[in-house]
C-alpha cells in the first residue's frame, strides 16, 4: 500500500498546483463543494485541458514513486492510469480487485465490461493449480448454452463477455459441473462473481498473462465455458496456444476463474 507520507506529498503537490494560479485572484465556484473531514468531494473530472494535464502529471508522479501496482493498491482505477499514458501492456499482470488484469476495453467494445481479471496462482479451487475433474454432463447438449462448432470458434458463446452467461446457464442445465462449481465457488479478493472464461477470454489470458510470464500457468490444457456439442467443449493448450475441441469427459485439464470489473 502507498504510505501516508506519499499520500500527503501527492496532496501537497496537488494543492500547490491548485492554489498558486489563484494567488491574488477572485475565486468563483458554481455549485456545492464539500471540503469537510479533510476530503474534497463533488468535483467532476477535469474538462479544461490544463486541468487534465495537471491530473495526469500527478498520476505519473505517483507512478514514478510507487509504481503501477502501488497506484492500483492505493485505489486508482486502471483507466485513470491509461488516461495518464500508461500502456495496456504495462497494466496486464497487475493485481486489481482480486485478480491479474488480462483484458481492458477502453473503446466500449463489449457492453457492460470494462476490464477482466484472472485468479492469481494458488487459488483455492478444486485441486487447483492441479488439473480439475471432468467438465461435466458428457453426452448432454445443454439447451441454453450456445453450441460453437466452427473452427476457430467465433460467435455467441465464444466471445469476450460470454463467459458469465455461459457459466450461469451451465449451472442451470448442469448443476453438478465440477468446472463451473470450482470457479463460481471461488471467493478471491472477497468477490463472489467469478466464472469460467469463454474461449475468447481464455485466449486473452494466454496472450496477455501467460506469454508475458504472469499467473504461473502450467503447460497444460485449460477448460473454457464454450460448448461445442453434447460431448465436446473448447479448450486451449497453454504450451502453444492451440484451441482444441475436447471431450467433456477428459480429466487432468486445468481451469482458472475470471471476473469482470
Amino acid at each position: 500500500m502507498i504510505s501516508d507520507f506519499l499520500i500527503r506529498l501527492l496532496y501537497a503537490l496537488f494543492f500547490v498546483q491548485l492554489i498558486l494560479p489563484l494567488y491574488g485572484q477572485k475565486l468563483e465556484v458554481e455549485g456545492d463543494i464539500d471540503v469537510r473531514n479533510n476530503q474534497i468531494k463533488n468535483l467532476a473530472d477535469p474538462t479544461d485541458p490544463q486541468d487534465a494535464i495537471t491530473k495526469n502529471y500527478l498520476l505519473n508522479f505517483g507512478i514514478s514513486l510507487v509504481g503501477i501496482q502501488g497506484m492500483l493498491d492505493a485505489g486508482y482505477d486502471p483507466f485513470d492510469l491509461l488516461a495518464a499514458g500508461i500502456s495496456k501492456d504495462s497494466l496486464y499482470g497487475m493485481m486489481y480487485q482480486g485478480g491479474l488484469i488480462f483484458y481492458l476495453d477502453d473503446h466500449d467494445t463489449v457492453p457492460s465490461i470494462k476490464g477482466m481479471v484472472a485468479a492469481p496462482p494458488g487459488w483455492d479451487g478444486i485441486n487447483n493449480p492441479d488439473p480439475t475433474p471432468e467438465w461435466g454432463c458428457n453426452g448432454i447438449d445443454l439447451p441454453d448454452v450456445p453450441n460453437v462448432a466452427v473452427d476457430p470458434p467465433v460467435g455467441p458463446g465464444a466471445r469476450i463477455g460470454d463467459g458469465i452467461s455461459n457459466t450461469t446457464e451451465i449451472l442451470v442445465n448442469c448443476p453438478s459441473s465440477p468446472v463451473a462449481l470450482a470457479c463460481t465457488g471461488y471467493m478471491g479478493g472477497g468477490f463472489a462473481d467469478w466464472f469460467v472464461p469463454s474461449v475468447a477470454e481464455l485466449k486473452e489470458i494466454y496472450f496477455n498473462l501467460h506469454l508475458n510470464g504472469f499467473g504461473e500457468f502450467i503447460t497444460n490444457v485449460y477448460w473454457s465455458s464454450t460448448e461445442v456439442s453434447s460431448t465436446n467443449v473448447w479448450t486451449m493448450y497453454f504450451g502453444d496456444g492451440d484451441q482444441i475441441s475436447g471431450s467433456k469427459f477428459n480429466f487432468f485439464i486445468s481451469v482458472r476463474p475470471v471476473r469482470t470489473f
